[in-house]
C-alpha cells in the first residue's frame, strides 16, 4: 500500500483492520464535557434520582431548552405549558434524556465548519423531521427516539469529515454529494460504509443499543430488516437528499420518482406512497421552517394532531396557488446562520 507521512495512523493499516483503526481514533477524540457527563451518568442508571438529574440538566442550557421544546411538543398529550425541567424530564423520561445528551453532544463534537459537515447537518435535520412523522405513525415506535436516530444519521459521515477532511471531500465530489453514491467510496478508503462506523461509535458513546443499530442500517439491508427503526431511519436519510434535489430544482417528478424509488427498494408499504409523498414533503417544509429559525421543529404533524394518523385520506398540509404542496428549497447555504449553529452555537 502507497502511504507517505502525512497518512493518518488507520489509513496506513489494511483495509480489513481499518474500520476498527479508524473507530478507535474517532472514540478518542470525543471530549465529553463534565456537565454532559454528569448528566449521562445520572440517567445511566436504573435507579436515577430526579434532584441531581435536574440539577445537571440546568447546567445545560442549550440541552436544557431543547428538553423543554420536547416536552412541550403534542407527542405528550398534556394541556398545560412544561415550564420546569423536572416535568420536562418526567414526561420524556431518564432513557430518551440519555440518548438526547449524548447524541446531540456527538453531533456538536464532530461538526466543523466546512460546507460539507453544514450541508450533512441540516439534511441530517429534514431526515429528523421525517423520521418523527413515520414514526408518528408505527406503533411501537417512539418518534423521540426517531427523531434523534434521524438528527443523528450523518453521524458516522460527520465523524469521518472530521478526521479526514481532503479524503472526505473527494468522497463527496465524486460522489455528487448524495449517500447512494457514496457506498462503495466510502468502503475503498473507510473499509465499510460511514453508517457502520456511525452506529458503532454511537454504541461505544453509550447511546441506547436500539438507537445505534438503527443508524447502522444501510441502504441494502433496509429491503428485509426486521428492524423497523432502522428502516425508518435510512429511508429518512435518503429521503432528505431527495427532497434537496426536489427543492433545487422545482419538480414535483423528481420528488415523486425519488420517493417511490426509496419506497420500492426498502419494501415499504405503509403509508400508501401517495401518503408517503405528502409525509416527505410536510417535514420537508417543517424542517426547511425549522432551519430558518421560523417553526419549532418538534411539532406534531396534522395527522398526529387531528388523530387521523390512520386515516386514508393523507394528511393535509399547505397548497400553492395551483393546488399542489409547494416544494420546499432546503439546499444547505454555506453562510447561513442554521439549526445547529443556534443549537451549539
Amino acid at each position: 500500500m502507497n502511504s507517505n507521512q502525512t497518512d493518518p495512523n488507520w489509513l496506513m493499516v489494511d483495509v480489513e483492520q481499518r474500520p476498527q483503526a479508524l473507530l478507535d481514533e474517532l472514540a478518542g477524540s470525543v471530549k465529553i464535557s463534565p456537565a454532559i457527563q454528569e448528566l449521562m451518568n445520572l440517567t445511566r442508571r436504573p435507579d436515577s434520582v430526579m434532584k441531581p438529574v435536574v440539577e445537571a440538566l440546568s447546567k445545560s442550557p442549550s440541552l436544557a431548552a431543547e428538553v423543554l421544546k420536547v416536552a412541550n411538543s403534542p407527542i405528550f398529550a398534556h394541556s398545560k405549558e412544561v415550564m420546569d425541567l423536572k416535568r420536562a424530564v418526567v414526561l420524556i423520561g431518564m432513557q430518551e434524556l440519555h440518548a438526547m445528551a449524548a447524541g446531540l453532544h456527538m453531533l456538536s463534537m464532530f461538526s466543523s465548519d466546512n460546507e460539507i459537515s453544514g450541508a450533512m447537518r441540516e439534511t441530517s435535520v429534514v431526515s429528523a423531521t421525517i423520521a418523527r412523522r413515520l414514526a408518528e405513525r408505527t406503533p411501537g415506535i417512539d418518534p423521540i427516539n426517531a427523531f434523534l436516530c434521524g438528527l443523528l444519521c450523518e453521524i458516522g459521515a460527520l465523524a469521518c469529515n472530521s478526521k479526514d477532511s481532503e479524503g472526505y471531500t473527494q468522497i463527496w465530489n465524486q460522489s455528487h454529494q448524495r449517500p447512494t453514491g457514496r457506498f462503495q467510496l466510502e468502503t475503498k478508503r473507510y473499509g465499510v460504509p460511514t453508517e457502520a462506523t456511525g452506529g458503532k461509535l454511537l454504541a461505544l458513546n453509550g447511546l441506547p443499543k436500539t438507537v445505534a443499530e438503527a443508524i447502522h442500517v444501510g441502504y441494502d439491508e433496509a429491503a428485509t430488516t426486521t428492524n423497523i427503526l432502522g428502516k425508518i431511519t435510512c429511508f429518512s436519510r435518503f429521503a432528505a437528499y431527495v427532497l434537496v434535489d426536489a427543492g433545487a430544482t422545482g419538480e414535483r417528478a423528481v420528488l415523486e420518482n425519488g420517493i417511490g424509488h426509496l419506497a420500492a427498494h426498502m419494501n415499504i408499504q405503509s403509508p400508501p406512497l401517495p401518503q408517503l409523498i405528502t409525509l416527505c414533503l410536510d417535514a420537508g417544509i417543517q424542517a426547511n421552517l425549522g432551519l430558518r429559525g421560523k417553526a419549532d421543529l418538534y411539532v406534531a404533524s396534522p395527522a398526529m394532531q387531528n388523530d387521523a394518523s390512520d386515516s386514508d385520506e393523507g394528511i393535509d398540509i399547505a397548497v400553492d396557488d395551483t393546488g399542489r404542496s409547494p416544494i420546499p428549497d432546503i439546499t444547505p447555504q454555506k453562510k447561513k446562520k442554521g439549526f445547529f449553529s443556534r443549537l451549539f452555537g
